[in-house]
């Protein structure tokens, strides 16, 4: 079962630092905000549980990280999780002769 909580987790052991910093950004710019904890979900099926907790004044969003054949130009789409996403529109949009789904490892350099 999943809880939706406001702010920081009071006990940040076993967080990842990019979570950490996260939470001290928001911190710092004075941003309330609300979480819920949970394993990575991949896919919306596996959101649907954690977008109910969210309430109806939220949305889960699908964020596809992507580049060109190359791998020379990344691009961060984010969509509502309800839209089915079409690479041929959107290379069209940007110019692109060719999307993919970049790997985990050149998302972490950025």
């Amino acid at each position: 079962m999943y809880v939706l909580e406001k702010g920081r987790p009071s006990n940040e052991e076993g967080r990842l630092s990019k979570e950490i910093r996260v939470y001290d950004l928001l911190d710092r710019l004075h941003i309330e905000y609300e979480r819920v904890d949970h394993e990575e979900a991949n896919t919306i099926e596996a959101c649907k549980e954690i977008d109910e907790v969210l309430g109806e004044e939220t949305s889960i969003c699908k964020n596809l990280f992507l580049c060109n054949s190359q791998k020379t130009k990344f691009y961060l789409l984010m969509l509502p999780g309800s839209k089915v996403f079409k690479t041929k529109d959107l290379s069209k949009q940007i110019g692109s002769s060719r999307l993919s789904f970049a790997n985990q490892e050149f998302m972490e350099n950025f």
